[in-house]
């Protein structure tokens, strides 16, 4: 088995991230994350992020979010018909590190039982806000399984050219 995959995004996606955190304070944004293909765990290959559609957050919480299941829907079908599939969820953490937590880890597992998706999360602590990307382990998990940090690199340009 490869390493963790690095995940690949623009500067530009990751600010658009943080200002869409910032825009519905003190609650936590959520949304989907947008690719042209799922990760490849065991897999050292890049893993592209192309884009980030905005779900509202049904729960309304500073705490915790829960995508919005017909915003959800809506958001899929957008990612599709521009021809990325969606390859994780996106959440911020208002007041708080950029780490999962608890509930984080306990919804994945129900939600994400496979370990499928891509987790990134925006954390508004403080005056740097910070993004960082995540692996989840998969459900039930490895007694002593926590979530994997995935390195960010930032490129400028066209994602998709070859």
């Amino acid at each position: 088995m490869g390493g963790s995959p690095t995940i690949v995004m623009t500067p530009t996606l990751r600010n658009m991230a943080m200002a869409m955190g910032r825009s519905v304070l003190p609650a936590e944004v959520c949304g989907l994350v947008a690719g042209p293909r799922l990760p490849q765990w065991d897999q050292e290959a890049p893993i592209v992020v192309s884009g980030i559609v905005r779900v509202r957050n049904a729960a309304r919480s500073p705490t915790r979010f829960a995508l919005d299941g017909k915003g959800m829907m809506n958001a899929e079908a957008r990612i599709v018909d521009g021809g990325d599939e969606v390859i994780g969820v996106m959440h911020s953490h208002p007041v708080s590190a950029a780490v999962p937590s608890a509930t984080d880890l306990a919804d994945a597992l129900v939600y994400d039982p496979d370990a499928v998706w891509l987790q990134l999360i925006v954390s508004l602590q403080g005056f740097a806000p910070n993004l960082r990307a995540w692996r989840f382990p998969p459900s039930p998990p490895v007694s002593g399984a926590d979530p994997t940090e995935l390195a960010i690199d930032l490129i400028d340009g066209d994602l998709r050219s070859p």
